[in-house]
């Protein structure tokens, strides 16, 4: 019984790292309406589209919180680069936005787009 026992806890522990380690896409999906940093995307993107920029003031600050609650769930699974990434690209885009800078703001939004896709794929 010990003997196997040295054998099935390691590989038990490693098939464990194993799915950590692969499943940033299952990991960045939303649990809930505040993790989804998809549909946050989508709404600033309409936002700065139109020119309503309290709008953007607001959804990107939803947006900031979405990540920062998904941000833990892929730590893991991703590259620090991508997250680090990300986070800059947020914190320039609501530059942009105070800043009311429409081409500035939506080409820090299609980059953020481009690495959430990319994220754990």
């Amino acid at each position: 019984m010990r003997k196997v026992m040295l054998y099935v806890v390691p590989v038990v522990v490693l098939g464990i790292f194993v799915v950590l380690m692969v499943g940033g896409g299952y990991f960045k999906q939303p649990r809930g309406e505040t993790d989804d940093v998809q549909k946050y995307i989508d709404l600033v993107k309409g936002d700065v589209t139109d020119g309503r920029w309290k709008e953007a003031e607001a959804d990107i600050e939803k947006l900031k919180a979405a990540w920062k609650e998904v941000v833990p769930r892929i730590q893991f699974s991703v590259e620090r680069d991508i997250i680090m990434d990300i986070s800059l690209n947020l914190a320039r885009l609501r530059g942009a936005i105070e800043a009311e800078d429409k081409p500035g703001a939506l080409m820090e939004l299609s980059e953020v787009h481009q690495l959430w896709q990319a994220l754990g794929s």
